[in-house]
């Protein structure tokens, strides 16, 4: 079991995570290859981001760097952060490059250091007596901190951070302006103006992540058997149809099941389906996947072709399924069969195999499996 293809299960766990809705770590964790929707192209988005702004913001670094540079360095903050702040957006890009996912990690941290050097950088000039020079820096980049607060962070704690920097920035600007540096007037754009466009910000940001939870509930709710919380067969079809490689396919057929329905009613016939469901989830590894192919029968599915892989597989699979039927006080029991799919073949040619070992399961055993 341990040696198992473990970037093949990531697929399959990545995959059921994104069907069920749960896209934790979305930039630190591979992009699922299905269902993309909302939510994918808020990860493409953000990716991107990390391609191409990333470089193009250590660029500009290493470019007001320069400039310093040929001025003597008047401003001691700009000269000792942009450097290190050059080099963190450059290696973020570099990673996203590299390894084709957005770090939420390094992007807060540079996004930290960001912001904690322009309030910094604002403040320097109000002592040096340079603010008039200083000031409209802080009309171009108070907005792109805002932006980008709101961006990475959400819309909730986003524009705490983005309210957080405008009040420094604001403060900058009063000292400023107290000092004689700046005349009043010339303090309104900023002073007036960037709170209006923090709670602009706020509002598309919220939109959008409110359109992005919906669009993922509608995922969730489609991709998703509502009674078992497994997979349901479209979407186990699908994803077994993106898969590559050798996996095991375990075809799971419950016994008694009609007649235990219809003696004991369809609320009890439920409660064994939702225990059979939790049964196999809690047999299964991370990386596997369980689907409710349809009435009474579970497929899951597991990455790796090895006998003794399937085979341990097999047995968690029946334990656990023994264990929630003898819970339940019932005569209820289950089929498994089970199939490797080579990666030469189609995911349909081991499913029917598996599915002819289970119904060979049930004739061999037809007196106690076969009843009305």
């Amino acid at each position: 079991m341990d040696r198992v293809d473990r970037s093949r299960g990531a697929t399959v766990a990545a995959w059921e995570a994104a069907c069920r809705g749960r896209l934790p770590a979305v930039n630190d964790a591979a992009d699922p290859p299905a269902p993309e929707g909302a939510g994918g192209a808020i990860r493409r988005a953000r990716l991107a981001v990390h391609h191409f702004a990333m470089p193009a913001m250590g660029a500009l670094m290493l470019g007001l760097f320069a400039f310093s540079w040929s001025q003597g360095f008047p401003d001691r903050v700009e000269a000792a952060a942009t450097p290190a702040l050059a080099v963190l957006f450059l290696a973020t890009g570099f990673r996203s490059w590299w390894t084709g996912r957005a770090s939420q990690r390094l992007e807060r941290v540079a996004l930290a250091a960001t912001l904690v050097v322009l309030v910094l950088a604002a403040f320097e000039p109000v002592v040096s007596g340079r603010f008039e020079i200083g000031y409209p820096y802080l009309l171009g980049y108070g907005p792109l901190a805002y932006a980008a607060s709101l961006l990475f962070l959400g819309p909730r704690t986003g524009s705490l951070v983005a309210v957080a920097t405008f009040l420094g920035l604001a403060l900058a600007t009063v000292l400023g302006v107290a000092t004689d540096q700046i005349p009043p007037v010339r303090a309104m754009p900023l002073v007036a103006a960037h709170p209006i466009l923090i709670g602009l910000l706020y509002a598309v940001a919220w939109t959008v992540s409110t359109y992005a939870r919906e669009h993922r509930d509608a995922e969730r709710a489609a991709a998703t058997d509502p009674l078992t919380g497994a997979l349901n067969r479209r979407s186990g079809e699908r994803m077994l149809d993106e898969l590559e490689g050798p996996f095991q396919l375990l075809v799971v057929d419950l016994d008694r099941f009609k007649r235990v329905n219809d003696e004991r009613g369809h609320t009890f016939g439920d409660t064994v389906l939702r225990a059979a469901a939790k049964a196999l989830r809690a047999a299964v590894r991370s990386g596997d996947a369980v689907v409710r192919w349809g009435g009474d029968e579970f497929v899951v599915v597991a990455p790796g072709g090895g006998d003794d892989e399937r085979d341990t597989l097999l047995d968690r699979v029946r334990t656990a399924l023994d264990g929630a039927f003898a819970d339940l006080d019932d005569d209820v029991g289950a089929s498994v069969g089970t199939a490797t799919r080579s990666a030469a073949e189609h995911w349909t040619a081991a499913f029917d195999r598996a599915d002819a070992d289970m119904y060979g399961q049930k004739d061999a055993r037809a007196g106690d499996v076969l009843q009305p």
